[in-house]
């Protein structure tokens, strides 16, 4: 039978390696599931900037309108020319992230959309607002044109837009699983470790019961005088 002493030595042995065990796990896991987090925050950012993209269209057929409305060409060229420079930036931010095929091929879509519409307003359009004050049919037309190359620009950007959200949502469905299994790992290291400790516990409590209870018989014999000689 093993000793009361070697019982509670392997009682302490087994809880502390449980504890080492439970502690590198925690370590790891939450390391993990802050690496995880910190990737969906940075993807969410990249959503953000392809959504802003995705308006860059939009925002330079303001101008284009105007010119065509007010036709004051001078602010239109400077107003233009500024633009153009603040969506060619956020274009090449786009690029610092940018590695999976689909996205490259959304990112060089839209691009060349923008290069399309810059040579529209640039070499066709103002030149014919330049040339006459009316809204003419030729205008009218390019105008048209010009609103198509607005809507694919609009759509490429809008489906790196999509494909960044998507990964942003496949990283927080990874982080959700990852914390779930955390939380089941951490409750079943625990549970074991209680399950082991409290079956050691009622060994050795039974082995030092069963100690005592035969000292106890010992002395009653010596006691009523029984002790063989």
């Amino acid at each position: 039978m093993l000793s009361i002493r070697f019982q509670l030595r392997s009682l302490l042995v087994i809880f502390t390696t449980l504890l080492v065990i439970l502690s590198v796990g925690t370590w790891y896991s939450l390391t993990w599931i802050r690496a995880t987090q910190d990737d969906g925050a940075t993807i969410a950012v990249h959503a953000n900037q392809a959504a802003n993209a995705s308006g860059m269209g939009a925002r330079l057929y303001r101008i284009i309108a105007d010119a065509e409305i007010n036709r004051d060409l001078d602010a239109s060229r400077r107003d233009w020319a500024a633009a153009i420079a603040d969506e060619r930036a956020s274009i090449e931010q786009l690029k610092t992230w940018i590695d999976a095929p689909d996205q490259a091929a959304a990112l060089k879509n839209g691009e060349t959309a923008l290069d399309h519409l810059v040579a529209l307003f640039e070499t066709d359009m103002l030149p014919r607002l330049q040339k006459s004050a009316e809204m003419t049919q030729d205008i009218r037309d390019l105008d048209g044109k010009i609103d198509d190359v607005v809507t694919e620009i609009a759509t490429s950007f809008g489906t790196l837009r999509t494909l960044a959200e998507q990964e942003a949502k496949a990283v927080d469905g990874t982080f959700d699983s990852l914390t779930g299994t955390f939380q089941t790992t951490v409750l079943t290291l625990l549970a074991v470790a209680l399950v082991v400790i409290v079956l050691l516990s009622l060994k050795i409590d039974r082995g030092v019961s069963t100690g005592v209870v035969g000292i106890s018989r010992s002395l009653q014999t010596i006691a009523r005088g029984e002790l063989a000689a």
